[in-house]
């Protein structure tokens, strides 16, 4: 090869060589972090156009001074650490510290650093990060004041990041909370559902659901899950976590509540369906009795008078004077059966005396009428005023407690206590007869009020019915029934 050819192919090698430097300062200068070449002994030599724009200096300012007279007071240590450092031999390291800018503010800045010892230089970039730290500061002053747990895991799970809410929420220190996993605190939820909850998560970028946890202590815990993920890093988990014990447990109480209430309902709608059936039986008996005391007493009274009536008209007998005494006590009969019927169904007298009064000519009637020894006891002081429904609930309530003695207990001798106590009236109906058991009372065995619908018309009042019997020991009954 000649000597001509040999400069030429020299010249075109450095040509290369001059537009590859000439790319290789472009890119250098159109970096957006600070790229630099310094000096071990401290200063840069080389600094790229981002320093301008980042820092406020141009090239040459920087350069003259060494890059320690930037740096902040309190990180001076750490720069001269980093310095040695390279000086000893470290290819690279990072780290970070503050640069202060032309205006007096300061930058941090991000500096990943590679040395040659042996030509006395390092290269470094370095990145301002202070929006960044501003960020996460902000970040994680938003995380700490929630009240709901927050953590950051990498992709197999691992805590990266935790907030005071979930190490208070597990009972665990920051520090033993960031040495373990997401899955140390999922309980009942095996390995193969784990993984593919996570993998649902991945693919649809976030999901929310419910698990439990176990605390330090060993106490599980119902929570809410938010997780949501992001492929950066090597892929991670932002995971929000709610304590929703107390509303589980709400709801648990809620069912259970209206579960009773169902229960609840299901008896008193059968009770009601028994009550019907009683009133209506009651009814039918009630009409019964009105027709018998009607046909046995009015009726025939009334057709007696009627019959002699007839015979004075049409038989021509001589003394017809005679027969006008038995038409009168016929017709007399018959009007004082009629008063009677009318004093069953709606008794004038409660529209004209107290509640005691009217007791007291009750009981006093009954002696009279059905042979019985029934005491009463009347403790009201003071009259007592009482609503008319009230008034015929008490006056028919102790009727029909009169007469389950009269025809169960096997005994003529009773005793009836009338009281006030506080705003109530109370009754008490007591007998010395065989007794019953009322467990194995059947409804429908009584007539009238009958003590089924007796105590549920009480019960509607705000009143109740308490009745002791057993065998051989007679029969007690306290009726109390508001007084307003």
């Amino acid at each position: 090869m000649d000597k001509k050819s040999t400069c030429q192919e020299l010249e075109e090698k450095i040509h290369k060589q001059d537009e590859l430097i000439a790319e290789l300062s472009e890119i250098f200068n159109l970096s957006l972090d600070m790229i630099g070449i310094g000096s071990l002994d401290g200063y840069f030599i080389k600094i790229s156009n981002s320093v301008e724009h980042i820092l406020g200096y141009n090239k040459k300012e920087f350069l003259k001074k060494p890059f320690l007279f930037f740096v902040h007071g309190d990180d001076q240590e750490k720069s001269r650490k980093a310095v040695s450092d390279a000086q000893k031999g470290k290819k690279a390291h990072n780290f970070e510290n503050r640069y202060r800018c032309k205006n007096g503010s300061y930058k941090l800045i991000e500096w990943k650093v590679s040395s040659v010892v042996e030509e006395n230089k390092f290269m470094a970039v370095g990145r301002d990060i202070t929006e960044k730290r501003q960020e996460e500061k902000k970040f994680k002053q938003i995380i700490n004041g929630s009240i709901d747990g927050f953590a950051i895991a990498d992709i197999n799970g691992n805590i990266m990041e935790v907030n005071d809410a979930y190490c208070q929420l597990l009972g665990y220190t920051r520090s033993e909370v960031l040495s373990m996993a997401l899955k140390d605190f999922e309980v009942h939820i095996s390995k193969e559902e784990l993984k593919d909850l996570t993998q649902k998560i991945i693919d649809a970028g976030g999901d929310k659901f419910e698990g439990k946890n176990k605390k330090k202590n060993g106490e599980i815990i119902d929570v809410e899950i938010s997780a949501s993920f992001t492929p950066e890093s090597n892929g991670t988990f932002l995971v929000f976590i709610r304590d929703i014990t107390d509303r589980k447990n709400s709801e648990k109480a809620l069912i259970s509540l209206n579960n009773d209430l169902d229960n609840k309902v299901k008896k008193r709608t059968d009770a009601l369906k028994r009550l019907n059936e009683h009133l209506i039986h009651s009814e039918n008996n009630e009409r019964k009795k009105l027709a018998y005391e009607l046909h046995d007493g009015v009726a025939q009274n009334l057709a007696m008078a009627v019959s002699k009536v007839k015979d004075i008209r049409e038989g021509g007998l001589k003394n017809k004077s005679a027969f006008i005494p038995d038409i009168q006590k016929n017709i007399e009969m018959a009007i004082k059966d009629i008063r009677s019927l009318i004093n069953q169904i709606h008794p004038q007298v409660l529209e004209d005396f107290s509640i005691d009064l009217v007791l007291g000519h009750l009981i006093e009637s009954i002696n009279e009428k059905k042979q019985v020894e029934i005491k009463y006891i009347n403790r009201i002081i003071e009259p007592i005023s009482l609503t008319e429904t009230t008034q015929l609930t008490i006056y028919r309530a102790t009727i029909e407690l009169i007469n389950n003695i009269i025809k169960h207990s096997g005994s003529s001798v009773a005793e009836i206590e009338l009281s006030k106590v506080k705003n109530n009236i109370r009754i008490r109906i007591e007998d010395k007869g065989i007794g019953f058991d009322i467990n194995d009372i059947h409804i429908k065995s009584f007539c009238g009020f009958g003590l089924y619908s007796l105590s549920e018309r009480l019960e509607n009042m705000g009143g109740n019915l308490n009745i002791n019997s057993s065998l051989g020991k007679g029969t007690k009954a306290l009726l109390t029934v508001p007084a307003k």
